[in-house]
């Protein structure tokens, strides 16, 4: 079984799964002091060279120096913590060995985000991506472009294992990736969660929530294997969901699955109430609505100005709009009498 420190490692590098995740949260709350020592022994290796030494020898080493100094009273209450201070950190440090020379032959890709929307964080093993307030287009190593919904994470990992490794770490991505050849390392894998989605070329969004993985194909066909190797193909037009460990399909999906990212809307049939949700997904914005009666929308949209929607609401029904922050934060509410 791996020990607490291995994990911790794997927790550093950002390549802990969700059950170390926990692990790691746990063990946390009982021993915040000695994690933050740990954190700082990584924090003062991270970025340096290894190198290879006699780790028995120097062990053996010091803890003869230890044991001598043990022989001084005045030293005697500092010899467990220090023996379990400096066993966590050989351990932890150890790890980190292990990592880099795993990858120690890959090179670190570079990776251009298209504005400040996104954050990105190098290591060995590859980049990740993390989106915060806004929607994100950024690019992968190999140039083809990824979409992040408002706070979500992936983690590009590059070639590996005879695929281009991406794991969706939380969140919804829109994936627009197209093979540069028909070598085998130019078709992709995705990871999210228990779900692993493989192609060559497609155009899909893939939303990773904590109760379901949903995947809607725009464009390509792709195939999608279970950890407990489940198997299923969808093709355009078709979605599949990954829900209390099964992997269903439907024949075909509602715009609004993507309108997050197309920006169309089709909110016919639709309560005003769940259309606001949508625009909230696909505009930087907050809007409350605060009228007790909900109206049904019969109309669609296509990249509309946000503001050219609001309005049409204001137009079809007894609604009144108030720009609380331009741009940021609206409230639409009766019409007074």
């Amino acid at each position: 079984m791996e020990t607490i420190y291995g994990i911790l490692a794997k927790y550093f590098k950002h390549q802990c799964s969700e059950e170390e995740l926990e692990v790691v949260e746990a063990w946390k709350t009982k021993n915040s002091a000695e994690f933050e020592q740990l954190r700082s022994v990584w924090d003062l290796s991270d970025g340096h060279e290894f190198i290879q030494f006699d780790e028995h020898k120097g062990w053996e080493e010091l803890k003869t120096q230890i044991e001598n100094t043990s022989s001084l009273n005045t030293s005697k209450p500092l010899i467990k913590p220090l023996f379990k201070y400096l066993a966590a950190a050989s351990v932890l440090v150890a790890a980190l060995v292990t990592v880099v020379q795993i990858n120690s032959q890959q090179q670190l890709p570079s990776l251009v985000s298209d504005d400040n929307a996104i954050e990105i964080t190098k290591d060995v093993r590859g980049n990740s991506l993390e989106s915060k307030e806004l929607i994100a287009q950024t690019t992968l190593t190999n140039g083809q472009t990824v979409w992040l919904n408002k706070h979500s994470q992936l983690e590009d990992f590059g070639a590996e294992n005879n695929r281009y490794q991406i794991n969706l770490v939380r969140g919804t991505a829109f994936f627009d990736l197209k093979t540069a050849s028909s070598d085998v390392s130019s078709r992709y894998k995705i990871k999210a969660a228990g779900l692993n989605i493989e192609f060559k070329d497609a155009i899909f969004s893939v939303e990773k929530s904590q109760n379901h993985i949903k995947v809607f194909l725009q464009k390509g066909s792709v195939n999608l294997i279970t950890d407990d190797l489940q198997q299923l193909q969808i093709i355009a037009g078709q979605s599949a969901t990954f829900q209390q460990n099964q992997l269903t399909s439907s024949a075909s999906f509602s715009i609004n699955e993507l309108a997050w990212k197309t920006g169309v809307f089709d909110f016919n049939e639709m309560q005003i109430t769940e259309a606001i949700d949508l625009l909230e997904m696909h505009y930087p914005v907050q809007i409350d609505y605060l009228a007790p009666k909900s109206y049904a929308l019969e109309v669609t949209f296509d990249q509309e100005p946000l503001a050219n929607i609001l309005q049409h609401f204001v137009d079809k029904y007894p609604l009144q709009l108030e720009e609380v922050d331009k741009d940021v934060y609206y409230i639409l509410s009766d019409m007074p009498q």
